[in-house]
């Protein structure tokens, strides 16, 4: 699936993008400073800055779309180097692979706090259409820019206000 292909599903399903620019639109639906957050989060996705990984939020510096929320929101962080693993003793179950940084202790999806301060689902998952950000991004291959033209586009499925 690519970019047209997923927004021409959306239409299928009567699943429109806003008309409004996004600022607009997050100035009149989103609180104050959840929605800085929310425009800093898509000009990072779109300035280049950040190399785009896979399977964690971040991963040597290499970050999931979700990942770079994290890291634009402030959100608390600590990072297990290279070489380094945490393991459940009780499993001996893989937590945290060296390299991965943990946001309020999580690695694959949004941390509740995030998620609940910005009324989004911890997946990034677009209501009623089982598709998800982290999908878009690990499985779909989309770039930071086309995820950014997504939550530009449909910001109403995403952040329920």
């Amino acid at each position: 699936m690519n970019l047209k292909e997923l927004k021409e599903g959306l239409a299928q399903r009567g699943l429109k993008p806003i008309e409004e620019p996004i600022r607009t639109w997050l100035l009149e639906n989103v609180p104050g400073e959840n929605a800085d957050i929310i425009l800093k989060w898509i000009d990072a996705l779109k300035g280049g800055e950040y190399k785009q990984g896979q399977q964690y939020l971040n991963k040597d510096n290499s970050y999931c779309c979700l990942g770079l929320l994290c890291e634009v929101a402030g959100v608390e962080k600590r990072l297990f180097p290279g070489g380094v693993t945490c393991y459940d003793v009780e499993t001996y179950r893989l937590l945290f692979p060296g390299g991965v940084t943990c946001y309020d202790d999580e690695t694959y999806r949004l941390p509740s706090s995030l998620a609940t301060r910005l009324n989004i689902d911890r997946s990034g998952e677009l209501p009623n259409i089982f598709i998800s950000l982290i999908a878009l991004n690990d499985a779909w291959d989309f770039t930071f820019n086309e995820i950014a033209n997504v939550i530009e586009s449909y910001p109403h499925l995403l952040f329920n206000n």
